[in-house]
């Protein structure tokens, strides 16, 4: 079964200032200034069958975006399957995570930053393009894959006299390999890099678009090879993860554009030793995946009465109260999370969450698998933060303040890591759906 590969690289950095979502503290103003420009990057893969059976196709998108949205993600899917018999089943769209790009979900409070619709078109005709662009070059591939050590991250949350500090925290082990996935045309010619790490692209502050280090190491990829080889990003569970350079003070101290560029350059160079080095092949393997919805809960439903007793502060409470009142059929307490899996060779899969999953998720990915298979968030959507129950009983931003930023009605009860987990093992091994929440 030999597996073919098409790539395709499209500029989606805004062309008029927009808002740039990720950080409340930047206000509802537009940016100043362009530091690194934003990429969407396609890989369409298309599987020859034996027997004369039809071939087999998946997609998988990444972009220097803070995510995708639903209402984007259904668009490109239902247009892709008009255009191309694309199945929306194997399409996956993968974002970076950075903080310095526009906001592109309308189903979030505006705290978090709002919605440019002008852009939001733009994008999907930009993303429309590349995927185009990607299946008409398919050539016949062959797949290698290589880890190593690549330091850059470091635990971010400190738990003290009963309060979790936002501080570095060495004291508690951080997944930094880096895994780099080649494909190479039949000359030995690099068509592709995939570039897996776990740490949050949150460096920059500033009122600039960026790519953070993500976006800004695979353009180095790129410059070094040539600008047809395509590299793409793939973030792991890097919700309790930041770049540890942030605590080169010894507390969180955000920086600029040269700052980016550093960690960059540590990405780079890691990643290019990696795709310069003898790697481990990887056989044939079906192409392609599913995707399942795993029914969470949350508690307590906040009432009427105590959003309404909200709704004038200018706060992130204000806004999520205000947010909760205009669109009652979010004061639920089942939040529906959508999950899925892409296997591309022998030895790699990947299995992706539409939240952003603190780091214990990807561990136990990679655990559960014997390391075949590669965690990813911010795919297809993100409705917030996934936490460990220990972390849920601890608090903070990821389990307690980040429900309000992304229009939580509640808390995620306890047990859900024990969802979760079943949901990712059932993911990892391939294994058939069980009831929703089940896994």
């Amino acid at each position: 079964m030999s597996l073919h590969l098409g790539v395709a690289r499209a500029d989606i950095t805004p062309q008029h200032p927009v808002q740039l979502a990720g950080f409340a503290s930047r206000g509802n103003t537009p940016f100043t200034r362009v530091d690194q420009p934003l990429f969407v990057r396609a890989f369409a893969f298309r599987q020859e069958q034996e027997q004369g059976d039809a071939p087999r196709h998946a997609v998988l998108l990444t972009a220097d975006l803070i995510w995708w949205s639903p209402a984007i993600v259904e668009c490109i899917s239902t247009e892709s399957a008009r255009r191309w018999n694309l199945d929306p089943d194997q399409m996956v769209f993968h974002a970076s995570h950075t903080h310095s790009g526009p906001q592109t979900n309308v189903d979030f409070p505006e705290s978090i930053g709002i919605v440019d619709p002008a852009y939001i078109e733009w994008l999907e005709q930009q993303t429309l393009a590349a995927i185009e662009q990607a299946l008409g070059n398919l050539s016949p591939v062959s797949v290698s894959k290589g880890t190593a050590s690549c330091p850059i991250g470091m635990h971010r949350r400190t738990f003290r006299d009963g309060v979790v500090h936002h501080v570095g925290n060495p004291a508690i082990p951080v997944d930094n390999n880096l895994t780099l996935l080649r494909f190479q045309e039949p000359d030995g010619r690099i068509k592709a890099l995939l570039v897996h790490h776990t740490c949050h692209p949150t460096i920059s502050v500033d009122p600039a678009v960026s790519s953070e280090f993500c976006g800004v190491a695979m353009r180095q990829l790129e410059q070094q090879y040539g600008d047809a080889l395509v590299a793409g990003y793939l973030q792991g569970s890097c919700g309790d993860v930041n770049a540890a350079h942030l605590y080169r003070t010894g507390v969180d101290v955000r920086g600029h554009d040269e700052d980016v560029r550093l960690v960059a350059d540590t990405v780079y160079r890691c990643a290019r030793e990696l795709a310069e080095s003898e790697l481990q092949p990887l056989g044939s393997a079906t192409l392609g995946g599913r995707q399942v919805t795993v029914e969470l809960e949350v508690q307590p439903v906040p009432t009427v009465a105590e959003l309404q007793a909200l709704e004038h502060e200018k706060s992130v409470a204000g806004d999520w109260a205000r947010y909760l009142l205009a669109n009652p059929g979010k004061r639920t307490s089942r939040v529906p999370l959508l999950a899925g899996r892409l296997q591309i060779a022998d030895g790699c899969t990947l299995v992706w969450l539409g939240a952003e999953a603190t780091s214990e998720f990807g561990n136990f990915v990679k655990a559960e698998s014997g390391g075949t298979a590669l965690p990813l968030t911010y795919a297809n959507g993100s409705i917030g933060y996934l936490v460990t129950d220990q972390q849920q009983a601890e608090g903070g931003y990821e389990a307690d303040g980040s429900t309000r930023v992304f229009g939580l009605s509640g808390r995620f009860v306890p047990g859900t890591e024990q969802v979760l987990k079943n949901a990712l093992a059932a993911l990892v091994h391939g294994d058939a759906p069980g009831a929703p929440g089940s896994l």
